[in-house]
């Protein structure tokens, strides 16, 4: 054989051996390629300068093809959830971004009474957001509402979330709910009816304060939730007064849970409010239609009178299979910064409250979905989606909804005279799928109670329709 054949052969079986050392499951320099070599060189088939030649070039091209292999590892595959939501996830399950969002597009037909009121549309929420954690511990949420032609902040925080052997537990930073209420705590996605009750998202039951928290909770049994807060993010500071303080603690508990569609759920709330010589008021538009500019119930308790409030919220759930039944009650103390600040015949506190009681029933078997381990609603999933074979789910709801600002002596005078409105709201709603609904309900005011004002005895009622989609 004469040495270029011998050499031709020595390539021959190199590019066998390179082709080994790519091929799975081995992507380093093969120990049997490299024997070959070295029996070549012995029979005398390869020259030591030959040899070394060809073993360098092996080598060489195994740390090659070794770099690249550690290159992929270090690349981080992202998991793309489209189900149901869009979210994207680190390969390691560490970080995790999702954009939110949600639309609800309303229209309202008045039945004016004594105060005009127009028919209009509108939208009702247009919110943008994200949330998401990092390093698997870290959970944030940004979120901004639209629907009022500007950007105005809903939810901007940070936190920390831990697992136990019960469950979790966090601590979050910044703009968020305020632990009071059932009816305010959980989302606006998920509301049976187009509002919520007179008592909630307002002063008698505030939403999003800025402030820090902790939350806990133990399996699907109980819950704790406490914090200390200031104003909501956008209030304008006065530089002659400290700024509001709010401090609030929730807990819930279910003393009866055979499984997620057959339970018994109670809770209750405690919330102290010193508003440092800032404004104090609560009222609520009637009926909580949206179409109507003003309030028709005000107990304005002005600037500087108010030392300070307590209140305290208890609420219960129950659901059994398709039936729903849901209560609250609120209670406010107002105590004056001067005994005789609102009532010369009567001086002290003034208490004011409200409550209501709602139903529902899904005509196609569906069930509300009640998130134990938090304490608030989520959204309800159709058995057949409608347009995939089905018809999507439906249900039916009626609410009872009462709020007394009155705490005056009768015939003196004398005291708060925000009124008394008592409501009732029927209504229908279709969930297509789990993230978009049509609803349509009517809401009446039975009762307007407001002696010395002119909305006193005045009842609208309004029929009100809604498109939402959310992600």
């Amino acid at each position: 054989m004469t040495k270029k054949q011998s050499f031709l052969n020595a390539c021959g079986a190199l590019l066998i051996g390179l082709a080994a050392i790519h091929s799975p499951p081995a992507l380093a320099v093969n120990d049997a390629m490299l024997d070959l070599l070295r029996i070549l060189r012995d029979k005398g088939s390869l020259t030591q300068d030959e040899y070394e030649m060809l073993i360098n070039a092996s080598k060489a091209d195994a740390e090659h093809v070794n770099f690249a292999k550690e290159e992929v590892k270090r690349i981080d595959t992202t998991n793309i959830v489209t189900k149901d939501k869009l979210s994207f996830t680190s390969k390691d399950g560490d970080f995790e971004w999702q954009p939110i969002g949600r639309i609800m597009a309303d229209y309202h037909i008045v039945d004016s009474d004594l105060s005009a009121i127009d028919t209009e549309g509108a939208f009702r929420r247009a919110r943008l957001g994200m949330q998401g954690k990092m390093w698997g511990k870290w959970i944030w949420k940004l979120e901004y509402d639209f629907s009022s032609g500007s950007a105005d902040m809903k939810d901007g925080y940070v936190g920390y979330e831990q697992a136990y052997a019960n469950g979790k537990w966090n601590i979050k930073a910044g703009q968020h709910h305020i632990p009071f209420g059932i009816a305010t705590m959980s989302s606006s996605k998920y509301l049976t009816l187009l509002e919520r009750p007179l008592l909630a998202d307002g002063e008698l039951q505030p939403a999003r304060n800025l402030g820090l928290s902790g939350f806990i909770h133990g399996g699907e049994v109980w819950t704790l939730n406490a914090g200390v807060y200031g104003a909501s993010e956008g209030t304008p500071a006065d530089p002659n007064t400290f700024e509001e303080v709010n401090i609030a603690a929730r807990g819930t508990w279910n003393p009866y849970l055979k499984d997620p569609v057959h339970l018994l759920y109670v809770g209750g709330s405690i919330w102290y409010r010193n508003p440092n010589d800032s404004s104090l008021r609560i009222r609520q538009r009637p009926g909580v239609i949206r179409a109507a500019d003003e309030r028709f119930i005000d107990a304005n308790f002005g600037t500087g009178l108010a030392e300070d409030v307590l209140a305290f919220d208890a609420e219960g759930v129950a659901i059994w299979g398709p039936f729903h039944l849901q209560g609250e009650y609120v209670h406010w103390n107002v105590t004056p910064t001067t005994p005789t600040a609102w009532s010369a015949v009567e001086p002290g506190d003034v208490d004011l409250n409200g409550y209501y009681i709602e139903a529902s029933y899904f005509l196609t078997g569906e069930s509300m979905n009640l998130k134990t381990a938090e304490g608030v609603f989520s959204g309800v999933k159709p058995f057949a989606i409608a347009g995939k074979g089905g018809i999507g789910a439906w249900q039916v709801a009626i609410r009872y909804d009462v709020m007394d600002l009155n705490d005056f002596v009768t015939g003196a005078g004398a005291g708060v005279r925000g009124g008394l409105e008592r409501d009732l709201r029927i209504g229908l709603k279709w969930y297509p799928t789990q993230n978009l609904n049509f609803m349509a309900d009517y809401t009446t005011v039975l009762e307007l109670d407001r002696p010395g004002s002119s909305r006193d005895s005045d009842e609208p009622g309004a029929f009100n329709l809604r498109a939402l989609v959310y992600w």
